[in-house]
């Protein structure tokens, strides 16, 4: 925790093989994804979830259930339910405040683009091991239009570590967040990707009394 004591502190220790999808994410599936690997998320150093890769991604936690099936994304994190389907290059379907449309787009080899509407707002992000970066609407709290237009920069290398802010209008000081061990959480892969967009999205925890 920082001296202000109001940063959001978010620490995403795995060891994240990727795994699991079809046709072309299948083909560049790194050796050994068939193992079980999870990792551990901590917000506020408080909240404590669970970020699964194999052998499928899924996030739980406190009022969080959520998975990235090949084809599907279902259930529910903290502010409300998904149910996405995935085929062809896009995500389709609804979440907790609208509709889910997103094209996924590779580009090159450890890189994804997700750009389109999610929860019914604009986004437009690039996930590869070096970080996520780019734009999102993420939610406050107390109800559907309690949201905040941000930008994402969480992109800054620090050995194993990626770091940086998410900066959003309204806020004194930006929500920061530390993802380790970059190099090998395969962050670019659309289950993974979705699963993080879903967190990043969503309301944060109210920080530490005290």
């Amino acid at each position: 925790m920082t001296t202000h004591g109001r940063f959001v502190h978010v620490i995403l220790a795995a060891a994240l093989l990727g795994g699991g999808w079809s046709n072309a994410w299948a083909a560049r599936k790194p050796p050994g994804a068939a193992n079980a690997v999870q990792g551990t998320i901590l917000r506020h150093g408080k909240v404590e979830m669970r970020l699964e890769v194999a052998p499928q991604p899924q996030l739980t936690g406190p009022g969080t259930n959520l998975v990235a099936e090949p084809d599907r994304l279902s259930g529910f994190v903290q502010d409300g339910r998904y149910d996405v389907a995935i085929a062809g290059g896009r995500a389709e379907g609804r979440g907790p405040r609208g509709q889910v449309a997103l094209d996924l787009i590779a580009r090159g080899e450890h890189e994804l683009q997700v750009k389109g509407l999610w929860n019914g707002e604009k986004v437009d992000l690039v996930f590869s091991d070096r970080g996520v970066s780019g734009r999102l609407v993420h939610h406050v709290s107390g109800g559907a239009k309690a949201v905040q237009s941000c930008r994402v920069s969480v992109d800054q290398r620090k050995g194993p570590l990626v770091l940086g802010p998410v900066d959003c209008l309204g806020q004194v000081v930006p929500l920061f967040y530390t993802i380790q061990p970059a190099p090998v959480l395969h962050m670019h892969e659309p289950g993974v990707a979705l699963l993080l967009l879903a967190y990043f999205s969503s309301a944060p925890s109210p920080p530490p009394v005290g």
